[in-house]
Formats: C-alpha cells, structure tokens, sequence
C-alpha cells in the first residue's frame, strides 16, 4: 500500500476500484497533482473534479452540514452516494470552477480510507475514463488506455457510478445511481426532532473517532464539543430506527451513556 500512498503525496494519479467504478484519483490540495488527472481525462477546465473523503470529520472540514445533510451522510455514507454541499473557505477557487458548492463521496473501502488518512487530505476523485467516454472497469483496459502512474488492481463492485443528490436544491437526485430519489425523500420526511437525533449522534460519532493525542490541534474539536454538550442532555436517551420509523430507547440498543461516562470521555480527550 506504500507505494500508492507515495504516488498520491508526490502528485501522480492512482486508478482504484471504488464500489461504484474504477476511479482516478489525485490529491485535492495541490494545483499540480490536478492539472494532471485533468490531462489524462482531457476534462474541461471549467468542470470540477468530485471530492472524495475518509470519514465524516474530514468532510466536514470542507462542507458546511445542516441537520439533513447528517441524515443522509449517517444513512447512506459510506455509499454509493455523491453529495453536492455548500463549500468552506479551506476550498481554493481553482479547486472547484471558483463555485459556491463542491461533490463529495465518503470512501466505502477500508484500504482506500486508510490511503486517505495516510495522504493527509481528501482525493479528487472521477471515473476512469475519458471525458465523454463510457466508464472503464477493468485494470486492464485502464492500462492499454490511460498514462496513469499507479493503478491498484481489483474489481469494481457494482459497475454503476454513483447517485447524485444536491444538496443546495431541495435534495433532487440530478444523476441517477443506485439510491434513487424516493429512498432519499422518504428518508427526509423525518420530522425535525428526529434529525436533531441523528445530527446529535453523527456529532458524537465524530467526537470519539478523533484521536485523542490530535484532538486539542483539531479544528472541528471545539464545535463538536459545545454541539455535544447542547444535544446530549435533551436528546441522547433515542435513537431513530429506519426500517421500524420508531424512536427507540438507546439502552436497548447500546446502552445509554451516564453523566458519569460523558465526563469521563471528555477528560479523556482533553
């Protein structure tokens, strides 16, 4: 896996199988590394690359989330899903067409999460193929076919890129895939107190996968902690099941964190 981590940090673009396609992918903080998946796709300039992440506290550095954006994330992330969000100032002009918003993915494979993290930042990632072309789904083609610098052989799962929902526009699927938009707005009919649920417990979620030796430097820290504070108290006893649409007792599920646990975990990370 080194040697794939090495091509990502040094600019060079890594073909892997995603759960969807075979995907190329480069870093997204580097100019350079950018300009080069564009030229081996022959994208447009003025078309953006989808931004793919490791976990929920990564993407939340570049995407600003309201509470259905949790929803979905919490539902469907990792998944065959792209989601178009509001952007953050961490994103460059150059980054994303200068726009107001960017799509992101949240990685569905341990190894290629792990090769994120290793990275250090999130991955431009598309389809391998080029602009206009149908997809390719097979090492060996990727070989006969694209000047890429590394390719991790494998098999793509499903062969169908991802669904695309934007988030900015009533959450309307504008690329077919495998989630489809009755199952994004049945799962947004939820009512607000519910989403408060799950924002709370996507918050919590975040909280405890930061590792505690980085936590202090983490810039989400702080928000995550006035937000678990806000929402423990009032709302932690519950849980929204999806297939039932009942709320449940979270001691019949995991257990419910005492007064006692919550302070003992923020003493841990502090």
């Amino acid at each position: 896996m080194e040697k794939y981590i090495n091509c990502l940090k040094n600019d060079g673009v890594l073909a892997y199988p995603t759960d969807t396609v075979y995907g190329l992918c480069v870093r997204f903080d580097h100019i350079e590394a950018s300009n080069k998946l564009r030229n081996v796709k022959n994208r447009p300039k003025e078309k953006s690359f989808p931004i793919m992440v490791s976990d929920i506290v990564q993407l939340d550095e570049i995407a600003e989330l309201n509470a259905a954006d949790l929803l979905l994330i919490r539902s469907f992330m990792p998944g065959p899903i792209t989601l178009i969000l509001p952007k953050k100032d961490i994103i460059q002009p150059w980054m994303n067409d200068n726009r107001d918003t960017i799509a992101v993915r949240m990685a569905c494979d341990e190894i290629l999460s792990k090769i994120i993290k290793e990275v250090g930042v999130p991955l431009f990632m598309t389809s391998a193929n080029k602009s206009g072309e149908p997809c390719i789904n097979s090492f060996q083609e990727i070989r006969q076919q694209l000047e890429v610098d590394e390719i991790y052989e494998g098999i793509p799962k499903q062969g169908v890129a991802s669904t695309i929902v934007d988030c900015t526009n009533n959450y309307k699927v504008v690329r077919k895939g495998p989630i489809s938009q009755e199952m994004v707005d049945n799962l947004l009919s939820v009512d607000e107190a519910v989403k408060r649920i799950i924002k709370m417990e996507a918050i919590f979620d975040q909280l405890v996968a930061i590792e505690p030796s980085n936590v202090i430097a983490n810039k989400t820290y702080n928000k995550l902690y006035q937000e678990l504070l806000t929402y423990y108290y009032k709302e932690w006893q519950y849980d929204y099941d999806l297939d039932s649409k009942h709320l449940i007792p979270q001691d019949l599920k995991r257990g419910i964190l005492s007064e006692d646990a919550i302070y003992d975990l923020i003493s841990a990370i502090n």
